[in-house]
């Protein structure tokens, strides 16, 4: 698989996380599309309440599932939603457009990587 296909992800920091196990990869792509919507839709709640515990919390667990399919423009983007929560900067709810943007380009991108890599998902390793 070659990363410079896509544009808001790294599918490499991925599979290499998964030792080339393409079965893998796309079982936890899968999961990143199932969980990470509803970890938005909370943080996007706590950041609009000003809520900056739920902040804090979800953008450490957001950033760790991020991180790993390699969007690092979200990730980034997340880590300066944390930073601006620590402080308690009210302005905050101004990054939002931004945050779910960035977020529907990279799962737009995860889910071209599943369907790049579903194809070998069934061969065993030796297979490869």
């Amino acid at each position: 698989m070659q990363a410079n296909h896509y544009q808001h992800i790294d599918p490499l920091v991925l599979l290499k996380a998964v030792a080339q196990d393409q079965e893998a990869f796309c079982a936890l792509s899968r999961t990143f599309l199932e969980i990470t919507p509803p970890m938005l839709a909370r943080l996007e709640l706590a950041v609009r309440i000003n809520d900056y515990d739920a902040i804090s919390h979800e953008t450490h667990a957001l950033k760790g599932t991020t991180s790993l399919v390699g969007a690092i423009h979200l990730t980034s983007l997340i880590q300066e939603i944390e930073k601006l929560a620590r402080v308690q900067d009210i302005n905050l709810v101004e990054l939002i457009p931004a945050l779910i943007s960035q977020f529907n380009l990279v799962t737009e991108d995860v889910e071209a990587s599943i369907q790049k890599n579903d194809g070998s998902a069934g061969m065993k390793s030796s297979e490869r």
